[in-house]
């Protein structure tokens, strides 16, 4: 009897042309069964996954077109408006207390409760195909941090000396 090639795994791939994806193949244990050469049965079953198949494709599996995802510069126009507002008010109405507070409200707890939706908003952005941001985006952002920053500084000054005449 000839012997099998030991580099042959023709029976673990994709069936061949003429052959059903689940065949029977015959094995030989020659030295399970004294040498005698009697074969016993196995179903070979195969998934029909080829990992490979679609590396010659251009497009790829995805069907449909790709769309284009930026920041949410609503969200950050937001932010930074109202920590403007939140600084004027401090810095030019502070001298009421009612309108220090609103102003520490508005630069603080509001604005940067916003450009932390923003920020949120901007990472699931990221993370889609294609992504694209002005070039002023990051100086945008830390200007606008800067500004709620002096702020709630300049307005927790204006509360701070209306409760020190107290």
């Amino acid at each position: 009897m000839a012997e099998k090639d030991p580099w042959d795994f023709s029976e673990f791939g994709a069936p061949r042309a003429g052959q059903s994806a689940e065949s029977d193949l015959t094995t030989s244990d020659s030295g399970r069964d004294g040498g005698t050469g009697a074969g016993r049965s196995v179903r070979a079953a195969d998934s029909g996954f080829d990992a490979l198949s679609d590396l010659g494709t251009a497009h790829g599996p995805a069907t449909g077109a790709l769309a284009v995802a930026g920041p949410p510069l609503t969200l950050l126009g937001i932010s930074a408006a109202a920590a403007v507002i939140g600084l004027l008010l401090a810095a030019l109405l502070g001298a009421l207390p009612a309108l220090a507070v609103i102003g520490w409200v508005l630069a603080g707890p509001f604005a940067i409760g916003v450009l932390a939706l923003y920020t949120t908003a901007d990472t699931r952005r990221r993370a889609q195909p294609i992504y694209v941001a002005p070039n002023w985006l990051i100086a945008g952002y830390y200007a606008c941090l800067a500004v709620c920053l002096v702020g709630v500084i300049v307005s927790a000054i204006r509360i701070a000396l209306w409760v020190g005449r107290w």
